[in-house]
């Protein structure tokens, strides 16, 4: 299976995934990809921290940016 594929799985097989268990899957990403992944978290975090003046809190910035992030790498071709 995929990094992609595990991930999913380890989100949504468990009530509460263990952190451990991401962090596996995590490190199996490039090093590029993991400082590019950081980077994203952390300016999602801080935009969090300021979610009474930009109203993005937790939930929000997860619903704009999921699909983004965990797409996965086939995608089909939209009717027209």
């Amino acid at each position: 299976p995929s990094i992609h594929d595990e991930l999913i799985a380890a989100l949504t097989n468990s009530t509460e995934p263990a952190i451990s268990t991401i962090n596996s899957i995590l490190s199996q990403l490039p090093p590029l990809y993991q400082q590019a992944l950081q980077l994203v978290l952390e300016l999602l975090v801080n935009t969090s921290h300021h979610s009474e003046k930009n109203r993005m809190d937790a939930v929000a910035l997860g619903i704009v940016f999921s699909p983004l992030l965990m797409r996965p790498i086939v995608f089909t071709q939209p009717a027209i």
